[in-house]
């Protein structure tokens, strides 16, 4: 098992993130608001720099991107123009490794947001054929916190395969 399961008790546990949201991090009385997005953004069939100008860019507040079916360093470099668009904040990019041309990618406010680390679920890549997890742990700039950000995409076109991941990433 992946050894951010080590570490987990100590954190506020996985974000999974299936559409846009609004999270709070932390007790109420230091609470810190994050907007996230996930997006599969659809290497096959889709042009990065129409997504980033036509769809990321006049999505004002996003704090951390998870995106899937990102096709190269390229795309990522594309993707995350569109996400400083608008912001007053940088931003940088994790790049999963597994999944050919159809990768998972973070993209994350750096002014916000400091990666401590990330790796990817390998034991989530059935096969060795589709995406493995990819997960970054964060700590909050101004208050210390961290948190783990997991995006994934499931085996599409496999349903037991589809349930397997699903249960893997569940425990």
């Amino acid at each position: 098992m992946s050894s951010f399961s080590q570490i987990r008790a100590g954190l506020i546990g996985p974000v999974l993130v299936t559409l846009i949201s609004s999270i709070a991090i932390g007790r109420a009385a230091s609470a810190e608001d994050l907007t996230v997005v996930s997006f599969n953004v659809e290497s096959g069939s889709s042009d990065p720099v129409v997504m980033a100008t036509q769809q990321m860019a006049p999505l004002d507040g996003v704090d951390v991107w998870g995106l899937s079916e990102v096709q190269n360093e390229a795309w990522v470099n594309a993707l995350e123009t569109g996400a400083k668009a608008g912001e007053q904040a940088d931003f940088d990019s994790i790049l999963g490794t597994t999944g050919g041309g159809d990768r998972l990618a973070i993209l994350y406010n750096s002014t916000l947001l400091e990666a401590v680390r990330h790796e990817e679920l390998n034991e989530l890549n059935l096969g060795g054929n589709v995406r493995a997890a990819l997960v970054a742990q964060f700590r909050l700039r101004q208050t210390g916190e961290e948190f783990l950000f997991v995006v994934n995409h499931l085996y599409r076109s496999e349903t037991e395969l589809r349930h397997e991941q699903s249960r893997l990433l569940n425990a």
